[in-house]
Formats: structure tokens, C-alpha cells, sequence
């Protein structure tokens, strides 16, 4: 809150809001993660590219590790707003394990695995800088 007297505003409230952010921003990136994983699910042809890559694997497989990665990413969503040591440190994982994910799906969609690379990212910033003063 703002105090009048001294003109300054209580890091106690951007620390509270870095912490809704982030965990908005996993809860967005483990829907993201769920929906590539529905759709890899529902349309066989939905990852076919022509060029060849060094890793292979199969529709279905992939879609399975992307709904349960989107799903453990909610749950850490969840955990982030305890505010509790554990629950910032396991949002870090998972935005990073999720970085990776998205990385390997640059050859079926570059533009938008970036784009969760980024927001992956972000969130490793944002509880990296506020984590600590929450769980303080």
C-alpha cells in the first residue's frame, strides 16, 4: 500500500503481485500445454512436418506428455500462491521443464513455442525476484 507520510509504497504488495502474475502466467502456459496435447491427440497429422529432425516420436505419445505437463503446470499455478519456499522453487522447474517442452516443438510450430518459451522465462524471472521476499 501506499503510506501517505513517506511517499514510498510497501514491497509487501508487488511482492504478492509478482506472485499472482507468475502464477497466472503458468496457469496460461499449462492450458497452452493441454490444448497442443488435445489437439496432437484428436488429429494425427496436426505434428507432420517435412523435413527431418533427430528426434522422432509418436502423435499420441507426444500428446500425452503434453497434457500431463500442462496439468503438473496448473498444479504448480496453484502452489506458487501459497507463497511457500517449496511451491516457488517447484514453479521454477516446471517453467523451465516447460521451456524445454516448447523447445522441442519449434519444428512444428516455431512461432508459437517462442512465444511459451518466453512467457516460460518471464515466469522463472518474476519468482526468482519475488519468490525469495514471499517466502521471507
Amino acid at each position: 500500500m501506499h503510506d501517505p507520510t513517506t511517499g514510498k509504497v510497501d514491497s509487501g504488495i508487488w511482492t504478492f503481485a509478482g506472485l499472482i502474475f507468475a502464477a497466472s502466467l503458468i496457469g496460461f502456459s499449462g492450458m497452452f500445454h493441454i490444448l497442443i496435447g488435445v489437439s496432437a491427440l484428436l488429429s494425427s497429422g496436426y505434428f507432420d512436418v517435412n523435413n527431418d529432425y533427430a528426434y522422432r516420436i509418436s502423435t499420441t505419445l507426444w500428446g500425452a506428455l503434453q497434457i500431463g505437463l500442462g496439468c503438473v503446470c496448473i498444479a504448480a499455478a496453484i502452489s506458487i500462491l501459497s507463497g511457500k519456499t517449496w511451491a516457488i522453487v517447484f514453479g521454477i522447474a516446471m517453467a523451465a521443464i516447460s521451456a524445454v517442452g516448447s523447445f522441442l516443438s519449434i519444428p512444428y510450430h516455431p512461432i508459437w513455442s517462442t512465444l511459451i518459451i518466453a512467457l516460460d522465462v518471464l515466469i522463472i524471472w518474476t519468482l526468482a525476484v519475488h519468490g525469495p521476499k514471499a517466502a521471507a
